[in-house]
């Protein structure tokens, strides 16, 4: 891993166990065994969906709006074309117990990379916003323009490494926008775009943005002990029409927390918000295009 990841990474990790608790560690000790729980009653609540809205709520609870969005819409064109799918475990010959209590055993995380999204609730409402690179001051250090939230001001964000910060950009001068409360704030410290002598923001700015809230993501490794076994069949009579299973080996996923200010909210949360790379491929490609 090049060092300036490392450095963001290390600096992510420390973040996250200052806002949510080190007694014991939440990142990676409570993170993992929170991680290793919630799978397999993600796959538990999607085996049989047929990706209507009346069950949808036990979903909502564990995956972001996005990850659900994008499994409705799977989901719901195997029903209309007479299917169902259901996830099994294949040493226990059934189907997956929300109420088991080994999940850990079967399910291994290993942590890999934190992200922190910075700015207001409103516009900070993911850590996998898309949007086309703007201007690049490095691989890993460049701007953004959001087309991932809904506002009628344009909507940029600035990444540095594993930090990024969202804001919308406006026409006041970055000297008097830094004084005012208006969520609003000049791009990002500049009067020019895309100078190679250009400064990035300043601490100033970046801790201006910080105290408009964040929301966290991790990504992580998933090893399961035993492969997904699947099964499709026809709604109207049962019968079984394919049957397989997904080796669970090695597979991405990335947690996201509910966005917060200071300390985490009591009634705060924590979904999934993408699994192998799903939503995370097309955003690299994006940050990738010009290079």
């Amino acid at each position: 891993m090049p060092l300036r990841l490392q450095l963001g990474n290390a600096a992510g990790a420390g973040f996250v166990n200052a806002r949510l608790g080190s007694d014991p560690l939440f990142f990676p000790d409570v993170f993992c065994a929170g991680t290793a729980h919630a799978i397999p009653r993600v796959f538990s609540a999607l085996s049989g969906w047929r990706g209507d809205s009346p069950h949808r709520a036990p979903l909502s609870a564990m995956l972001t709006a996005t990850l659900l969005d994008r499994f409705a819409a799977s989901h719901r064109a195997l029903a209309d074309a007479g299917f169902r799918i259901d996830f099994t475990w294949p040493s226990t010959s059934r189907r997956i117990d929300s109420d088991s209590d080994n999940s850990e055993d079967i399910v291994k995380v290993s942590p890999v990379r934190t992200w922190i999204t910075f700015g207001p609730a409103e516009l900070a409402t993911s850590t996998l916003l898309r949007g086309s690179v703007d201007v690049r001051w490095h691989n890993v250090v460049f701007e953004r323009r959001c087309t991932g939230v809904s506002s009628q001001q344009p909507v940029k964000i600035f990444r540095e490494v594993c930090f990024e910060y969202v804001y919308r950009p406006s026409r006041t001068a970055y000297s008097a926008a830094a004084d005012n409360d208006d969520d609003d704030v000049d791009d990002a410290g500049s009067s020019r775009r895309g100078d190679e002598d250009e400064d990035t923001p300043d601490f100033n700015w970046k801790r201006r943005m910080m105290l408009q809230g964040q929301r966290i993501g991790i990504d992580a490794v998933v090893d399961c002990s035993e492969p997904l076994e699947y099964i499709i069949s026809k709604i109207s009579n049962g019968h079984v029409v394919m049957k397989g299973s997904v080796d669970l080996d090695r597979f991405a996923v990335r947690m996201e927390s509910s966005h917060f200010i200071d300390d985490f909210d009591e009634d705060g949360a924590w979904k999934l918000a993408d699994i192998d790379l799903c939503l995370t491929h097309p955003r690299v490609l994006e940050e990738e295009a010009d290079l």
